[in-house]
């Protein structure tokens, strides 16, 4: 099974579908695109979501739609990165 995502601009529509193997995937992915240059720009409109599932066996897709992120949740996650590089007297170092 392969869960299905689209990105869902909340100003226009959703974009094409993308197939999945889970959600961890699916919001790293999601986080890689509305942080890079070329998006920043409409980042603050794209939302992740999961439509359903594929099954690669019969073909068969199943609708199951569900809220799965938001720009602002990826954005807090990646504020939180230490950038490099570090300085010593940035450092705790164990005694």
């Amino acid at each position: 099974m392969t869960n299905l995502y689209a990105v869902k601009d909340v100003k226009s529509s959703y974009w094409s579908p993308m197939a999945v193997v889970n959600d961890a995937i699916a919001i790293r992915d999601f986080s890689g695109f509305v942080n890079h240059p070329e998006t920043a720009h409409i980042a603050k409109d794209l939302e992740l979501w999961r439509l359903g599932t594929y099954d690669e066996l019969t073909g068969i897709i199943v609708s199951d739609i569900g809220f799965v992120c938001a720009y602002r949740d990826v954005f807090e996650v990646k504020s939180n990165l230490v950038e490099f590089p570090v300085k010593k007297e940035d450092v705790n170092e164990c005694e």
